[in-house]
Formats: C-alpha cells, sequence, structure tokens
C-alpha cells in the first residue's frame, strides 16, 4: 500500500503537466526578463520570448493573434522571478517591452548582440508618460495599445515564404 502510494505520489504530477500541455498547448517558451521597479510601477525589459519548432509555420499570424497571450506570459514568468512581497509584484506593470525569437541561443548572446537575424520582431506596451522607446530599424505595427516592431533583417530572409505586413 505505501509503495502504490508512493508511486502515485511522485507519478501523478508529471502526468498531471503531461496532459495539460497536450490540453493548452504553449507555443512559446520565455528565456530571459528583467524586471524593475520605477516609481510606483514595474517595468519588465528585454523579456526574450522564442517561438517553439513545431510553431513556426505561419509566424506573423501567431505573432498577432497571441500578442496578448505573450505580454501575459511574459508578466507572469517575470514576477515569478522576484520574492513574494516585493514592490515589483506589488505594483502594476505600466511598460513592457518583448523581443520574440526564431531559434534558441545563449542568453548572453540573446540579451547583447544587437539586432540579429533570428529576431522576429519586439513587442511593446507603454502606459507611462515617462518612458520614452526608441525603435529599431524596422516595420513598425500598432494595435491598439501593442506596438509591434518588424525585423527588416528577417522579414527579408522570409520574402521566399511571402511575408505581408
Amino acid at each position: 500500500m505505501g509503495y502504490l502510494f508512493s508511486a502515485t505520489e511522485i507519478l501523478f504530477p508529471i502526468y498531471f503537466k503531461e496532459y495539460v500541455s497536450k490540453l493548452f498547448p504553449n507555443q512559446f517558451y520565455l528565456r530571459d526578463t528583467q524586471i524593475h521597479s520605477r516609481g510606483f510601477f514595474t517595468v519588465i525589459n528585454n523579456a526574450q520570448i522564442i517561438i517553439k519548432p513545431e510553431y513556426r509555420k505561419n509566424i506573423q499570424q501567431l505573432i498577432l493573434t497571441n500578442k496578448e497571450n505573450i505580454i501575459k506570459m511574459a508578466i507572469k514568468k517575470s514576477k515569478s522571478t522576484t520574492p513574494a512581497f516585493s514592490k515589483t509584484n506589488l505594483f502594476p506593470v505600466r511598460y513592457i517591452k518583448v523581443f520574440i525569437y526564431e531559434r534558441d541561443k545563449r542568453i548572453r548572446h540573446l540579451r547583447f548582440s544587437g539586432i540579429p537575424d533570428d529576431m522576429i520582431c519586439t513587442i511593446e506596451v507603454n502606459n507611462t508618460k515617462t518612458i520614452l522607446s526608441n525603435d529599431f530599424d524596422g516595420i513598425p505595427q500598432q494595435i491598439g495599445q501593442y506596438r509591434i516592431v518588424w525585423n527588416q533583417k528577417w522579414i527579408e530572409q522570409q520574402k521566399t515564404k511571402h511575408f505581408t505586413v
């Protein structure tokens, strides 16, 4: 009886997580993030999100339809890296900038490499009056409060796949 209970206790979380991931697949994963507070709000800078290989067929449409989920996931995982009672967890997020990449690399390469060819776009939500953002040389697209800037180098690579903005 004890063996059965301990085996169930160990295996149930594994099978449950596998079941949930099949039921609600996640197309992205967060590689790295930087979070800090500024005044009475929280700022999330340089959140790097990688698209999983099995979902790279229509990347533009995937990003446009899941932009809210990408921002929510970045906020949730960024706040989970800080202590429970820190002010970054308690204050609302008013500025977030997410970089979306096609392939995974080392964290230092993603963070400090400038604008690599495999960076697809950035998604930015800026609800502050003090933070001014600067865009790189790309194609900007404003959808509500979401500002998406597509990478020009990545677009040139995708011309054979009929990329349209």
